[in-house]
């Protein structure tokens, strides 16, 4: 980690950078289109509740994914093999 901090903020920016198109490679593009539908179907939802209730009721709406009550982040079930939880 000292090597890293010490190689100054343009590498440390350069390294994240690389680690982030790394990530986002293996990792989100696989699987954007369905995160992208999960993220637009939730929008939606909300925005309707925004009209009907008001912003109060679409901010306190409880994640729609949940798991003995507490919310969870919205995944695709074949995911749970990396978080180790059911998916």
């Amino acid at each position: 980690m000292r090597s890293f901090l010490d190689a100054g903020e343009h590498a440390c920016a350069r390294q994240l950078a690389d680690e982030l198109a790394i990530f986002w490679e293996q990792c989100l593009a696989p699987h954007w289109s369905e995160i992208r539908d999960h993220a637009e179907a939730d929008i939606t939802h909300r925005a309707g509740i925004t009209v009907r209730h008001g912003p109060g009721a679409a901010i306190s709406l409880p994640a729609r994914a949940s798991r003995g009550g507490q919310p969870q982040r919205a995944r695709p079930k074949r995911w749970a093999k990396y978080s180790g939880t059911p998916g």
